[in-house]
């Protein structure tokens, strides 16, 4: 701990780096968060705090994250009761199989599905109506099914089927079957459920936009699935260059002030780096030290600070560049909250003693600006709590003597109004080009998700491992010569990586790839990016020997 103290003090900047995945996502609980994010802002004094596997940098990543602010959405169990679930960007077995299951369970209750999918997934095939739009394009069919029913007349009296037609791919009578399916429910319970194939798109703030306004039209509930287990709560506790717990932002002098006075500090008005920023920040030497919590790839760049302290609960690539490495708990470990994607605040409970010399992350943060003057004491993470409840209301029923085994529903009171710059319906982003004219369409793999530090500890895991395998359109694969089965060559701006192909059922659309990544963050394909988008442009060769 002092070695750590001693690092992170000598150095001018410091920058935490936050993954917060698979395993590790439990480990990071709301309380770990917060005094993280705490410790960077009041002992280092830098606004640098950022998640690694947040929302895709752009114009819309502020505001793609003040949309969790306001999830008010239905519970997980209640989707079973829907007589009508819509399901957007979104192949839910391999990202959420819990809401997956309860969408099979709605499903033998005799409700109805609608799919928007670039991709024909498990979930698509159950679909009384499958939307195939091009990636990226779904906002566009929402606004012409907003028309159809006659929603917001103003936003969107100008849509054009045959435009929407032309720039999604999808035929019209598929669009008013969907239209007809949501009149025919529309005095039932209808459930609209996006995730990543809308929130990590250009589109994404009209999207959303869109699929509002449909729930406002149909009284229909909202659920936006995230990629990690504590997405939302890291969220909530201002793991965010821009946004202070609570979603305040760091520019609204009076948000400040209020944190100002709980942590008797003065804290500036400008928003850090996010993850993008800080890999730059390390490459031109700008940044000379980090924290890293969780499971990040093991970049190069790393190697060029002058000090790194790893935490995590097991030993991963990115230890080889660490000056100092701090053994977290899991969460069996540990007591703590976690918040998931109904907002709802749950409990860990402590079922084991840490092993050996781990202890859970927010002591071990906790004693660290405890080792660097900051004069923090927190007897337990109970206590840690309280201090939440008192800058962010909307914890304020998540005592621990409260939360019990239903846990406690954040809301916050509406704040800052995400801005959308209204409706764009010219935006229609191309992710092909002459040098690269493929889509590639990426998705987590469920076996190992978002990477592999903790799947590959386990043998049975290894044993039953998806091989990565490049999903071709079979007219793709006869224009570029590629039998199936066969080895092919994926070129990116980035970097390049052979694939064996699949090219048999057709799923994909023309002009469109398809790669599940156990790692994508490192890979060959993508040596320099940690993609947090949904498609790429890319070409694919045949090797000279065509080997499979």
């Amino acid at each position: 701990m002092g070695r750590s103290a001693g690092g992170c003090g000598r150095t001018p900047r410091l920058l935490s780096g936050r993954l917060i995945r698979g395993g590790a996502s439990a480990a990071a609980s709301n309380e770990e968060n917060y005094l993280l994010q705490k410790f960077t802002r009041t002992v280092m004094g830098s606004p640098n705090i950022a998640l690694a596997a947040g929302f895709p940098s752009g114009t819309n990543a502020l505001e793609l994250a003040r949309t969790l602010r306001d999830i008010d959405g239905p519970a997980i169990h209640e989707v079973r009761e829907a007589d009508c679930v819509v399901v957007i960007g979104a192949n839910l077995k391999e990202s959420h199989p819990i809401l997956d299951l309860e969408i099979r369970h709605a499903l033998s209750n005799g409700a109805e599905l609608i799919a928007f999918d670039t991709r024909q997934t498990e979930l698509a095939k159950k679909a009384g109506v499958w939307l195939q739009p091009k990636a990226g394009t779904d906002h566009l069919l929402l606004a012409w099914m907003m028309k159809a029913l006659n929603v917001e007349r103003s936003t969107f009296n100008s849509v054009d089927l045959a435009q929407v037609t032309l720039r999604t791919g999808v035929v019209p009578v598929e669009v008013i079957r969907a239209v007809q399916l949501l009149e025919k429910h529309r005095t039932g319970r209808i459930i609209v459920i996006y995730g990543s194939g809308v929130t990590h798109y250009p589109t994404a703030l009209e999207t959303i936009q869109a699929v509002r306004s449909l729930a406002r039209t149909l009284g229909a509930g909202v659920i936006g699935v995230a990629g990690e287990g504590n997405f939302v709560g890291s969220h909530d506790m201002g793991v965010h260059p821009a946004l202070l717990p609570g979603y305040a932002s760091v520019a609204d002098p009076e948000a400040r002030r209020v944190f100002e006075n709980h942590w008797d500090v003065t804290l500036g008005d400008q928003p850090g780096s996010n993850y993008e920023g800080i890999v730059q920040g390390i490459k031109q030497g700008q940044i000379k030290a980090l924290w890293l919590a969780g499971e990040v790839p093991p970049l190069p760049e790393l190697a060029n600070l002058e000090f790194l302290l790893v935490q995590d609960i097991v030993e991963t690539e990115v230890m080889q560049y660490a000056h100092v490495v701090l053994p977290a708990a899991t969460f069996a470990e540990q007591d703590g909250t976690l918040t998931n994607l109904e907002g709802r605040v749950q409990r860990l409970h402590q079922a084991i003693p840490p092993l050996k010399l781990a202890q859970p992350g927010w002591i071990i943060v906790s004693n660290v600006a405890q080792q660097m003057g900051a004069g923090w004491f927190y007897p337990s993470a109970a206590a840690v709590m309280t201090e939440i409840a008192a800058v962010v209301p909307a914890y304020a029923g998540a005592s621990y003597d409260k939360l019990h085994l239903t846990g406690h529903l954040r809301r916050f009171e509406s704040g800052t109004p995400v801005q959308t710059n209204g409706f764009n319906l010219e935006e229609n982003p191309c992710y092909s080009s002459d040098a690269f004219p493929l889509t590639l369409l990426t998705e987590r793999n469920l076996l190992y998700y978002r990477g592999v530090c903790l799947t590959e500890q386990v043998d049975g895991m290894n044993l039953v491992k998806h091989e990565e395998v490049l999903h071709l359109n079979p007219d793709d694969a006869v224009r570029l010569g590629i039998g199936d089965g066969r080895l092919a060559k994926v070129i990116s701006p980035y970097g390049s990586a052979e694939y064996v192909v699949q090219a048999k059922d057709g799923s994909l659309p023309e002009g469109t790839a398809f790669i599940s990544f156990n790692r994508i963050s490192s890979s060959a394909l993508f040596p320099t990016l940690n993609p947090s988008a949904k498609a790429y442009a890319i070409r694919v060769e045949t090797l000279e020997n065509g080997g499979k």
